[in-house]
């Protein structure tokens, strides 16, 4: 009989595996991943239109301010330009709607002036809602005052201001030291017509007389003496000759507007026709006015040099 116990031989082999049926789950996973994949391509193709066409939207639109290389562009074009025709291109046209004749003339009349220069110092501001570009005015003449023709004569520093219009960026206010360092914007509600309160106020600055305007500007109601009108006129009798009105004038300019540059601006200017050499209060006066300039126009390197030409002049030599 044979022994039908299995040998160790026969152990060792073992019974074919059968191959595992997949579970359920696992079938509708497999036919859920493409579907899933189906759907997450849509979605990016959408969110890329989306993103796209956000994209153009942004890039049609505005840019909500000046950019730098837009206000150097706007820099160069007006230090180009030769006559006041040219620098009004620059310059938005509606902007001069309501401003008075004097305001119009404050900007264009030193660039019918061939001997006049504009140069660009710098801009503050930027990327606000009024980015202002920074010139001096200058002179190609030089300066009575023997010695100074090196650095020429200072005739204006001017602000403007810079925004967009119907897509072109242009100039849309401007602040002249020269002008009486106000805003030309701030003038479209100021007359110069006679109401009864400023009557003498009038008078006294059309006939010259600083003292006299000081008085009745004092001598104003409190309501009278804060409106632009009244501010305005008292800085066009501005007289540096006569010293105790002028000191009496600047110190009330500086009450009501306490960074205005006028009154300093009118000192250096003054001073570059006085005879030589500066001594004296003046010369104290000179150093106090480039000091309260430097404190707002960023020219200390030319104002400096300049100081030290007109303070350091000889008297100039009669032969």
């Amino acid at each position: 009989m044979s022994d039908s116990t299995p040998g160790p031989a026969d152990s060792a082999v073992a019974p074919p595996q059968q191959q595992a049926k997949p579970k359920k789950s696992d079938e509708a996973r497999q036919r859920r991943e493409p579907r899933k994949s189906r759907r997450v391509l849509a979605m990016l193709g959408v969110a890329a239109l989306l993103f796209a066409g956000v994209a153009a939207w942004i890039a049609s639109q505005p840019m909500p301010y000046v950019t730098h290389r837009e206000i150097l562009e706007l820099a160069t074009a007006i230090e180009a330009t030769k006559n006041s025709q040219q620098l009004l291109r620059h310059v938005d046209s509606k902007w001069f709607d309501g401003l008075p004749a004097e305001a119009r003339e404050l900007v264009t009349k030193p660039r019918d002036d061939a001997n006049i220069l504009y140069t660009f110092l710098t801009v503050a501001d930027e990327r606000t809602q009024r980015p202002r570009l920074l010139f001096r005015l200058h002179q190609r003449t030089p300066s009575r005052m023997a010695g100074v023709g090196a650095t020429t004569t200072v005739f204006d520093y001017q602000e403007m201001v810079a925004d967009r219009r119907d897509g072109v960026v242009k100039v849309v206010d401007v602040r002249s030291l020269a002008g009486g360092d106000v805003w030309l914007d701030a003038r479209r509600d100021a007359t110069s017509e006679a109401t009864p309160a400023l009557a003498s106020l009038l008078a006294a600055v059309q006939s010259r007389k600083q003292a006299e305007a000081v008085a009745a500007f004092l001598a104003l109601p409190p309501d009278e003496r804060s409106t632009t009108t009244a501010r305005l006129l008292l800085l066009r009798a501005m007289d540096t000759r006569d010293a105790d009105a002028f000191l009496a004038l600047s110190r009330e300019v500086r009450t009501w507007l306490p960074k205005n540059l006028a009154p300093a601006f009118r000192v250096l200017f003054d001073a570059q026709f006085a005879t030589p050499p500066i001594t004296g209060q003046l010369r104290d006066d000179v150093r106090a006015a480039i000091g309260w300039i430097q404190l707002r126009i960023p020219d200390d390197a030319w104002l400096g040099a300049f100081a030290r030409a007109m303070l350091t002049t000889a008297p100039a030599d009669p032969k």
